[in-house]
């Protein structure tokens, strides 16, 4: 069933930042002052869209397509304008808007230094391209916006980044085009296989008809171009190097956003369309999983550098929603979609808390820190909050992804490989007590004790307006995905069992 009622919203929703981008970049020079008003009120319009698509949604068909444009785009190559949304598009897109409008309000307190008007031209591309890849359903289509990502964010890292920002760039960009070589191959295989098509849901229904030799080799490349994005170990390198150069708005949309388009792409292409070769992946994929937990876990606690910390937390916390997809049960599919949104609600804010700290210590070395919590009060209380949530304390949103990562892990849906799933789950559970360690010591070395070194902190501003404005919407939404997960379950719960009974036929 489909739903193709309100078609031209998605279409909208992608065009709106492109016309933004064009407007901002024809301005004249004399409104040079006025970019960032302009780029806030193109995003507070994007997040009304978005807002609109949560009314008109039907809830109780979350696992069906919704708001469905359908038109034949390039007759040659038998490539769709095929645009639609379900439970598991609607929470990232709802994500994405949130995270690009709470980037662009923090940046009107810490602005770029040069160049506003190409900074915000980027930034509004680079939010069209994401919002088309959680829409497309045409592998051609997904790809094309899935590389336009690529463009925008390797110029704002290697301009608007830190000192080894083109260095930092170029490994993101090399990284990205290798995965995305794996990813291309395996959609023009996908193609030349039966059913001649690059629509997604015409390749799912025909899944049956691929010999799971072709799914395997298809299932590979797919898999390694998703891991690079994701990242997993040891395809991670890129991020903490991407990371620590980018500018803060960048740092916050690739951790919030742009890490979950592989996540995506295993649950929206590779596991439906090939669930032979899944099923046959799935424990390796499950001891990735599991090794990206604990090898970014560790790697945290050798951190000084507090941008590279909340790096590499990144590979451990995709860690858990990789395990989660590797179980190919219901639970293990929602689990991973709610760790993507709470890991992006709760990293955003310690992306934003790691910049504001050091705009006012002009330092991000944690053996140079401390005593900001007598210092600043109100930051040192948002600190301490956006610890513990990362640390998966319940009562918060990072709780209920990964204790039901862990769970899932108890029964997969392959009998056969409850051994090795079972010794992944005590593994995971070691996982997030290394979180919970390596979380609290950044927190008491940033903001217990006196500051060290050559760190001067007098007359330090505690948190200002435009950052509480920023930061609200996301700590509101970490406390109620906490306090009440079926707020995003109710959408996400039917699509994870419809794609877990789809897997449960061939196996």
């Amino acid at each position: 069933m489909t739903f193709k009622s309100y078609a031209w919203i998605l279409p909208l929703i992608i065009i709106w930042p492109v016309l933004g981008a064009i407007v901002i970049s024809l301005l004249p020079k004399v409104f040079i002052n006025k970019i960032i008003k302009v780029a806030l009120f193109i995003e507070a319009i994007s997040l009304a869209l978005g807002v609109i698509i949560l009314f008109l949604f039907h809830y109780n068909y979350s696992s069906h397509l919704q708001f469905v444009l359908d038109k034949m785009w390039i007759p040659s190559l038998s490539i769709h304008l095929n645009l639609a949304i379900d439970g598991l598009s609607l929470s990232l897109l709802e994500l994405s808007l949130l995270t690009f409008f709470s980037a662009t309000v923090y940046s009107y307190a810490y602005p770029p230094k040069d160049s506003p008007r190409a900074f915000f031209t980027m930034i509004l591309i680079s939010q069209s391209a994401i919002i088309g890849s959680f829409c497309a359903q045409d592998l051609l289509l997904f790809f094309f916006f899935f590389e336009l990502i690529l463009i925008p964010i390797f110029l704002l890292i290697s301009k608007w980044g830190g000192p080894a920002r083109q260095k930092a760039a170029m490994k993101f960009g090399i990284f990205t085009l290798v995965g995305s070589f794996f990813i291309l191959f395996g959609f023009l295989t996908l193609f030349f296989l039966p059913s001649h098509s690059f629509e997604i849901p015409i390749l799912i229904k025909d899944a049956k008809l691929l010999p799971v030799e072709d799914q395997m080799i298809i299932f590979g490349l797919l898999s390694i171009g998703f891991a690079i994005k994701v990242p997993v170990f040891p395809l991670h390198s890129w991020l903490p190097d991407a990371h620590s150069e980018a500018p803060t708005a960048v740092s916050v949309i690739l951790a919030a956003v742009v890490l979950k388009l592989g996540l995506y792409g295993f649950m929206r292409i590779a596991i439906p369309i090939l669930p032979l070769a899944a099923i046959r992946f799935a424990p390796w994929m499950g001891a990735i999983g599991v090794f990206s937990i604990l090898y970014g876990a560790l790697a945290c606690f050798g951190q000084k550098d507090l941008k590279r910390l909340v790096a590499y937390s990144s590979v451990s916390h995709m860690g858990f929603a990789l395990l989660g997809i590797a179980t190919l049960t219901s639970l293990g599919f929602e689990a991973a979609i709610f760790i993507m949104i709470a890991h992006g609600l709760i990293t955003s804010m310690l992306f934003f808390l790691t910049n504001s700290i050091q705009q006012r210590t002009n330092t991000r070395d944690l053996d140079r820190l401390g005593g900001l919590s007598q210092l600043t009060p109100k930051l040192g209380w948002v600190i301490g909050f956006s610890t513990i949530a990362s640390a998966g304390i319940p009562g918060l949103a990072g709780f209920w992804g990964e204790i039901s990562s862990i769970v899932s892990s108890y029964i997969p849906a392959l009998s056969t490989t409850k051994l090795e799933f079972r010794i992944f789950m005590v593994l995971a559970a070691i996982g997030t007590a290394l979180a919970a360690g390596y979380l609290f010591k950044m927190f008491t070395k940033v903001c217990w004790g006196r500051p060290h070194g050559l760190v001067s902190f007098t007359k330090i501003l505690d948190i200002n307006t435009v950052e509480w404005i920023s930061w609200i919407p996301l700590m509101v939404l970490i406390t109620i995905l906490g306090i009440a997960p079926q707020v995003l379950t109710t959408f996400t719960n039917p699509w994870s069992q419809h794609l877990a009974q789809l897997v449960q036929h061939f196996i």
